[in-house]
């Protein structure tokens, strides 16, 4: 019965003129694994209809959906009351409460949208990293899988944003664990100002929200009479909770005298 007036409150709202306000249970909810689904979930669009045939809550305009600190943007958002599937298109933004935001042409989300399958992805991650991705399937809000994933920490060139940055890594696909920090890539390079440097058929390196992790550090270059022009990886290695290490391997275009 209360989820039912919940829904009433929903079909209510319909006829108000202006902006439309509801409570929901189901089109949105917490991407952290111990946010609860059921949370009330504050809700506003342009326009909200129901279509009885296929028993749908469609809305439109400007729809916004806010629940456990996460807050859900698009510009129409179809809910299979069936199912409890929402169908997010348009614009798409979900602003998390870690504060990654990520963009999305679709949305297809489930579960509280713990579970989320997205198209046209991209992201702002901590320590102003970015991440683009073919798509992304997010399970019980702690995993991210991604396929064609692009990732870089290094600030975007002002006078020339469409340039690539000093470095990213290009890779077939990854795996984001949300809970253990760490980003895992299959199929992985290393591109340096747009070329590639080197492929690996496996990578991890830290999340960019985690202060220290085993795992990639953000790549130097430079230049030397006896190196010529060199790039250097550095992999941070944590020995135990009061001592790590660094290896920094140098890729270099010569090698000098001996």
């Amino acid at each position: 019965m209360k989820r039912q007036a919940k829904w009433l409150l929903l079909a209510g709202a319909v006829g108000i003129g202006g902006l439309a306000h509801a409570q929901l249970g189901a089109i949105a909810g917490g991407a952290t694994a111990s946010g609860p689904s059921n949370a009330p979930v504050a809700f506003t669009a342009d326009k909200i209809s129901y279509e009885k045939s296929g028993n749908l809550v469609i809305a439109t305009g400007h729809v916004r959906a806010i629940q456990n600190g996460q807050t859900l943007y698009a510009d129409k958002v179809v809910l299979d009351r069936n199912t409890d599937v929402a169908t997010a298109t348009g614009h798409v933004i979900l602003r998390q409460p870690s504060g990654d935001t990520v963009f999305a042409d679709k949305a297809v989300l489930s579960r509280g949208m713990k579970n989320a399958v997205m198209q046209g992805v991209s992201a702002r991650l901590a320590l102003n990293a970015r991440m683009i991705a073919n798509g992304a399937r997010r399970y019980n809000g702690a995993i991210d899988e991604l396929s064609k994933i692009v990732y870089s920490a290094c600030n975007l060139c002002k006078s020339n944003p469409q340039a690539p940055p000093l470095w990213q890594i290009r890779a077939r696909s990854a795996t984001r664990d949300l809970q253990h920090k760490m980003i895992e890539y299959r199929d992985a390079e290393m591109e340096f100002d747009g070329f590639p440097i080197f492929y690996t058929p496996y990578l991890t390196q830290p999340d960019p929200s985690v202060k220290r992790q085993t795992g990639l550090l953000i790549p130097g270059a430079g230049a030397s009479s006896r190196l010529g022009f060199f790039i250097s990886v550095p992999y941070y290695i944590v020995l135990g909770p009061s001592s790590d290490i660094t290896l920094t391997p140098i890729i270099a275009a010569k090698a000098g005298p001996a």
